[in-house]
């Protein structure tokens, strides 16, 4: 039987999207930035980790693992999996012959097996992540395009996006063949140097999805939208990497007992057919709590005595999730409400909102709230 939670996901889909959304930039030296994709917000850091060393464009590439949450690196001559949180590494391979040093790579899970697609810039090739290191699953092609920078996987098509250094931006089957050319950036200047597909945007058909990193920031061709303050300062970044995640907005307001709730995400990356995520409350007293899930978020927000400030919009309610009993005491680690995301395609680009009501007995905390943003794999 589908929850409450899972049908509320159902009835967002006609929700406009609000930016729950991660970007991760790699520069060659010193290592990776990960940012909040409508502020800027620098959220975590970390140097490579050797044996990655540092390089230079166009040399360099990340990709997100977007079903297993790590981070793929290169810095051209090595091939490596690090958690993307902290940057330990836990898998390294050589570049396979016979390819040269890469300007890009892309991971990828919808053919049934883990796969990355790489590029030296001349050659494209997809390999699969075997025990035994990487195996060839299909025939390498000569790039379409000249001097390539940048590719990524769209899963909404089964389709490649690739990128040159001068802003030639084409969509390609698994075979080479080009489906459709894009225009360039508008606003963000070449020389260019990756490319990561917005798998939050509704996909299909040479639907430039989308986002370019070159001088000036980093632009998405499909809205417009350009972040600048990116990656680190004075230093040239060679790839970006794009994952749907939740983001917290609004404040919180306090109960009795002076404790503000706390709201989270926890699970992995917000996917269609992610069935382990779910929402923590942690922060609060022992006592009842209820999770609001709204179609809308409200901005300013609505006051309701004695409650506090109610950051989701309550003609947009469709769940309201209690738990009887939060605790052990106040102040405590965190408890969570499970919210599994049903693998229904219509769902990208649908935004939920998410609220905690912590009740002590004798008054009311309320959580900040948290906007989830539904993509793709």
């Amino acid at each position: 039987m589908r929850s409450a939670a899972s049908v509320g996901f159902v009835l967002a889909v006609l929700v406009t999207p609000a930016s729950a959304q991660r970007i991760w930039t790699l520069s060659g030296l010193p290592g990776v930035i990960e940012e909040n994709a409508s502020t800027g917000a620098i959220l975590s850091a970390f140097y490579l980790p050797p044996p990655l060393v540092p390089f230079a464009p166009p040399f360099g590439d990340l990709s997100v693992d977007r079903a297993g949450g790590a981070l793929w690196l290169t810095d051209g001559f090595t091939i490596a999996r690090v958690a993307r949180t902290g940057g330990m590494l836990l898998d390294a391979e050589p570049v396979p012959p016979p390819f040269g040093p890469l300007t890009g790579l892309s991971f990828d899970t919808t053919v049934g097996i883990p796969n990355l697609w790489i590029t030296d810039g001349f050659l494209v090739g997809n390999f699969g992540l075997g025990p035994f290191g990487l195996f060839p699953l299909a025939p390498f092609f000569p790039s379409p395009l000249p001097g390539l920078v940048g590719i990524d996987y769209d899963s909404s098509t089964g389709t490649l996006w690739i990128l040159d250094g001068v802003g030639g931006i084409a969509n390609v089957d698994p075979f080479g063949l080009v489906l459709a050319f894009a225009p360039p950036p508008a606003v963000v200047l070449p020389p260019y140097s990756a490319i990561t597909v917005d798998t939050t945007l509704p996909g299909g058909p040479a639907v430039p999805r989308v986002w370019v990193l070159g001088v000036g920031g980093i632009e998405n061709l499909l809205t417009g939208a350009v972040i600048t303050g990116y990656g680190f300062a004075g230093a040239a970044s060679e790839g970006i990497g794009f994952a749907p995640m939740p983001n917290r907005y609004g404040a919180g307001t306090p109960g009795p007992l002076g404790f503000v709730p706390e709201i989270d995400w926890t699970g992995g990356f917000a996917t269609i057919g992610n069935a382990l995520g779910a929402i923590v409350v942690s922060n609060a007293v022992p006592g009842p709590a209820v999770l609001l899930l709204s179609g809308a978020a409200a901005d300013p927000p609505i006051f309701v005595p004695p409650v506090g400030a109610i950051w989701v919009d309550p003609l947009a309610l469709f769940s309201a999730t209690g738990l009887l009993a939060v605790g052990p005491a106040p102040g405590f680690a965190g408890q969570i409400s499970s919210v599994p995301i049903p693998a229904i395609p219509l769902l990208v680009g649908a935004t939920v909102f998410a609220q905690w009501i912590n009740f002590d007995g004798a008054g009311f905390g309320l959580s900040r709230a948290l906007s989830i943003t539904i993509g793709s794999i």
